[in-house]
């Protein structure tokens, strides 16, 4: 079974040389063609200036822009084809970077999708586990690697039991005593009867390049490959903040740069004619405004404007 995946995994790269377009100054991205991320892609591209294919990834290839490619692949294939430099530049996740044991360099975090790797198990092993951990587990997981780093660091004898979908139900069946497995919220293994005994890794997209690819060269590829970086993390900064806007008493200025801090600090500035009230504009997290808005209010402030952010460059 791995000598024919390892086979696919050879013609597919043969196929994907093939059809390049050799042209140097086109800047090339794997990304994953489903998934989680896969699926966060579109709107985050879109929002960040990019067009996206009307076919939405069913197709191998797409332009994004003029200089910049699109190769849509399973998630597995992102970082080999990355590392081998068949692509300039892959989207995936933290977790699958690691687990493939393939040097890579990152070239930006992406927080589009967060979450943890995690060991978990049912209510009499994790009773057992906390009162006194064990030195041999047996482990369900899509995560080998991942896994025996995990149990080497912290002493303990595993024994793998591969599973690559479904792993939940690994110690409902008595095939394992515990799983390793990514989840955000915990509500599924909390379904399944799991309880969550450590957190192994924090996980998230980002973006990836081969290690002898320079982000800082002054090049077209390069800065393409910066700007697509930037612009992306820009538009995910800027999620979730808003950008607000407010006349406020001098008398109270220090009092509401203690409630409204900014990102550095508040941006101060003079109204023509008025020497009692100042304009201040700050950004801050959208879930505060309900309760900083009041507390503006009871010092005074009016004319309070508050606008959605595209884009967040620091």
């Amino acid at each position: 079974m791995a000598l024919v995946l390892l086979q696919e995994i050879k013609a597919k790269r043969v196929l994907l040389m093939n059809s390049l377009n050799k042209n140097q100054e086109i800047l090339r991205i794997a990304m994953p063609r489903k998934g989680r991320i896969a699926e966060q892609l579109k709107p985050l591209c879109e929002e960040a200036g990019y067009s996206w294919p009307a076919n939405d990834g069913k197709a191998l290839f797409a332009k994004l822009t003029k200089n910049v490619e699109v190769m849509f692949v399973r998630t597995t294939d992102i970082v080999r084809l990355v590392a081998d430099e068949v692509v300039d530049l892959g989207v995936t996740g933290t977790d699958v970077v690691l687990e493939s044991g393939i040097q890579v360099q990152t070239a930006s975090p992406l927080p589009l999708f967060e979450c943890k790797l995690v060991l978990a198990a049912g209510e009499k092993f994790s009773q057992e586990y906390e009162q006194n951990k064990p030195k041999n587990i047996r482990v369900a997981t899509s995560f080998p690697l991942l896994a025996k780093q995990w149990a080497k660091e912290n002493g303990i004898e595993i024994k793998i039991i591969p599973l690559s979908g479904s792993v939940e139900i690994a110690p409902k069946l008595g095939i394992a005593d515990a799983i390793i497995d990514l989840t955000q919220t915990g509500t599924t293994m909390k379904t399944n009867g799991l309880s969550i005994l450590e957190d192994i890794l924090d996980v998230q997209a980002c973006i990836i390049a081969p290690k002898s690819f320079d982000m800082q060269a002054q090049n077209l590829l390069s800065f393409e490959a910066r700007n697509f970086c930037e612009a992306l993390s820009s538009v995910l900064e800027a999620r979730g903040k808003r950008y607000v806007m407010m006349n406020v008493p001098k008398g109270t200025l220090e009092k509401v740069k203690e409630i409204v801090p900014g990102l550095d600090s508040p941006t101060v500035l003079d109204l023509y004619g008025n020497t009692e009230v100042v304009a201040v504009h700050v950004v801050i997290e959208a879930s505060k405004l309900n309760d900083v808005i009041p507390q503006l209010r009871d010092l005074g402030v009016h004319g309070i404007l508050v606008s959605h952010i595209e884009r967040l460059i620091p």
